[in-house]
């Protein structure tokens, strides 16, 4: 039986971990190791290499927390390392706690006994939507927010630039801007700081970890030259792009309506879907996503493994 030896996730991995997380399809805004290493810091992630998979495991002393293996599983290698996995975590003495979505029943359901146990967290379920709906905003049921953009366009002079070298110091000032503006004074405010310091990295390491953004600059009015809007992604699958992270000046009528339609716009053309992640149970953020009318909910939820079948 092979063994698990596990390391923290470095920047120095990308080039290790990417290969395994390319082979998978899934649509999950966690499968990158872009995502991965931009929370590493709030939520440390070992991952170790085992018979060509990674696996990726949160530590507790109670408990191993783990995705389900990345990479290609066929030909009987996902039962294999889960079994590993299995054997792991006897060792180590916890239960085995699996992270799955809706879109990996498909592959379990011959390996992972009692699937009706997963306990589905409507709170982690990501937004997922068809591209070409939210470039064009076309459809009866979209119709009042292809006006809300209209009238941001028809208001101001505006400008979509790519995030780069000469811009970058400008979105990390609004990002600073906008995070004091936002605070909720009570302790909603550690999730916002560590949502904060997720964006900074990945505006700093943009280029490292072949993140793709954009801003929206105004040219005219009392805010002329200033930046505010800004978006940040990356292609997740073949036809599937997912938004990481996404602020605007809520005070700028349509700000983040244009944001978004210009992201499809500029990064996701080509794409079938895009992801907008979770409302991590915010209901006001919950309204504003439903109100983009999804194609589905892509479900996420954990379940605990003592065997498999």
């Amino acid at each position: 039986m092979c063994t698990l030896t596990f390391k923290p996730v470095t920047l120095e991995d990308r080039d290790i971990l990417t290969p395994y997380f390319e082979k998978t399809s899934w649509r999950d805004c966690n499968g990158s190791f872009a995502s991965l290493y931009l929370w590493s810091k709030e939520y440390p992630a070992l991952y170790a290499i085992v018979k060509d998979m990674a696996v990726v495991c949160y530590p507790h002393p109670t408990i191993c927390s783990y995705y389900l293996p990345i990479g290609d599983g066929s030909s009987g290698r996902l039962r294999e390392v889960l079994e590993v996995m299995l054997a792991h975590a006897k060792e180590q003495g916890t239960p085995l706690r699996l992270h799955l979505t809706s879109e990996d029943l498909e592959n379990v359901k011959n390996i992972l006994p009692h699937l009706e146990n997963i306990q589905w967290k409507r709170e982690l379920a990501d937004y997922i939507y068809p591209a070409e709906k939210l470039r064009t905003l076309s459809g009866k049921k979209l119709h009042s927010k292809k006006n809300h953009l209209n009238r941001f366009m028809a208001e101001n002079e505006w400008a979509f630039e790519e995030i780069n070298a000469g811009n970058k110091a400008e979105c990390l000032a609004m990002l600073e801007e906008w995070e004091a503006q936002n605070r909720y004074g009570d302790s909603r405010d550690n999730g916002l700081e560590a949502e904060h310091q997720a964006v900074r990295r990945a505006l700093e390491l943009l280029e490292e970890l072949r993140l793709s953004g954009g801003l929206i600059r105004l040219l005219s009015g009392e805010r002329a030259g200033r930046v505010i809007a800004f978006s940040i992604g990356e292609a997740l699958t073949r036809d599937t792009f997912v938004m990481h992270f996404e602020k605007a000046f809520g005070e700028i009528n349509g700000a983040y309506a244009a944001i978004n339609q210009q992201m499809v716009e500029h990064f996701a053309r080509d794409f079938t879907y895009v992801n907008r992640e979770d409302d991590a149970g915010d209901e006001g953020l919950r309204k504003a996503k439903l109100s983009y009318q999804p194609e589905f909910l892509l479900e996420k939820g954990a379940l605990q493994v003592t065997e498999l079948l």
